[in-house]
């Protein structure tokens, strides 16, 4: 009878023990695979936005080229050269030969104090 007892105490020992080894096993087996997938997950978001990141360094190179071209025209469509040639061909002016000054009288012009 003690030999039945003490049998049923060990094979209860080692059921609990088996269900206790499962269960750490699935718990660990369940942990490894969310390890893994959160790995996946940040390891592609990295990716992307370096992808992300060259393509807008691409077009902010191509804007600083774009905005160089523009200077450049600017200055030249701003040069004197420029100025005189389309005052005188499109606006019709002529240049000054000579400035006459108009001088007033001082009681004419008003002065602060």
């Amino acid at each position: 009878m003690f030999k039945q007892k003490l049998g049923g105490l060990i094979n209860f020992k080692t059921k609990n023990s088996t269900r206790f080894v499962s269960s750490l096993q699935l718990i660990i087996y369940c942990l490894s695979l969310a390890s893994v997938i959160s790995y996946l997950v940040l390891v592609n978001r990295t990716n992307t936005m370096g992808f992300e990141i060259a393509e807008m360094q691409l077009r902010i190179n191509g804007l600083k080229e774009s905005h160089r071209d523009l200077q450049s025209k600017t200055t030249e469509l701003q040069s004197l050269p420029r100025i005189k040639e389309i005052s005188n061909v499109q606006l019709n002016m002529v240049a000054a030969e000579s400035f006459d000054y108009v001088s007033s009288p001082k009681s004419a012009v008003a002065v602060s104090r």
